[in-house]
């Protein structure tokens, strides 16, 4: 039995599921940013062919410096082949730090069904809206459903994860444990999908061929507001600045109330 197999629960879809789907993200290092616009569209990584998302949460952390470019898309995605609720490049994180048991496989933890569907329930039973989701609140124990409560005493895989996700102590543990990871086997097209792009302050920001290539994939607006500075003066970049950059996006769409505090 799968971690996740009780997420069909009546009690669960009896509430409802959340009627709005957030946008995926998608993080590259910027050098690439003209290279796929030009292109139209995401490939999949060559060594595993696959391509990664996050579910509006852009968790990724690169293995060294990188300036990172981040692409917000339509949660339009064909070929999902698995769903993770954490950012699966820091599983053996969580093993080595103790929070998750080593004999478990990865596979376990996957979400059932491969859907968007599913993401939304999943969202709505740990997190209970959109907007605590992005800011990494997950629901106090009493508060969670009763099959997820009825699970956790029997499953201690899944108490062991609601407790990480939960877990404001950092001890190297970041935020990736609250961001949920889709899997693709297909590329993504960009044209008329594509939201907004997040890219540094600087550099090729100004470069009238690049806001020419970012409205020919189907942004309606050249994405100028959507810049950030000084990533590799923060401590944590990924966080206090993509996160805070793209809040200002998503809180102009509606899909979150601005001026939160994110948790740890």
């Amino acid at each position: 039995m799968k971690v996740f197999d009780f997420i069909s629960d009546d009690d669960i879809s009896r509430k409802g599921v959340l009627d709005i789907s957030l946008p995926l993200v998608h993080s590259r290092p910027s050098y690439r940013v003209k290279d796929i616009l030009q292109k139209k569209k995401l490939e999949q990584n060559p060594g595993d062919d696959l391509l990664y998302f996050f579910y509006a949460r852009p968790a990724r952390r690169f293995k060294e410096p990188k300036v990172p470019v981040v692409f917000i898309v339509e949660p339009i995605l064909d070929g999902i082949k698995r769903i993770y609720p954490f950012d699966s490049g820091a599983y053996k994180l969580y093993i080595e730090n103790g929070r998750l048991e080593p004999k478990i496989p990865i596979s376990d933890y996957e979400l059932q069904n491969n859907n968007f569907f599913t993401i939304q329930q999943y969202v709505n039973a740990i997190f209970g809206s959109n907007h605590n989701y992005y800011y990494g609140r997950r629901k106090a124990d009493d508060e969670l459903p009763d099959s997820v409560k009825r699970y956790r005493k029997i499953d201690s895989d899944l108490n062991n994860l609601l407790n990480l996700i939960a877990e404001k102590k950092k001890d190297g543990i970041d935020d990736r444990r609250k961001t949920v990871e889709i899997q693709s086997v297909n590329d993504y097209e960009l044209s008329g999908k594509l939201k907004a792009v997040i890219y540094p302050n600087g550099g090729n920001m100004n470069d009238p061929d690049l806001h020419k290539a970012i409205i020919m994939c189907g942004c309606k607006k050249p994405p100028l507001p959507y810049s950030y500075k000084d990533y590799n003066n923060a401590e944590d970049p990924v966080k206090e600045i993509l996160y805070k950059t793209i809040e200002g996006y998503y809180a102009n769409k509606g899909y979150i109330t601005s001026g939160d505090n994110y948790e740890d």
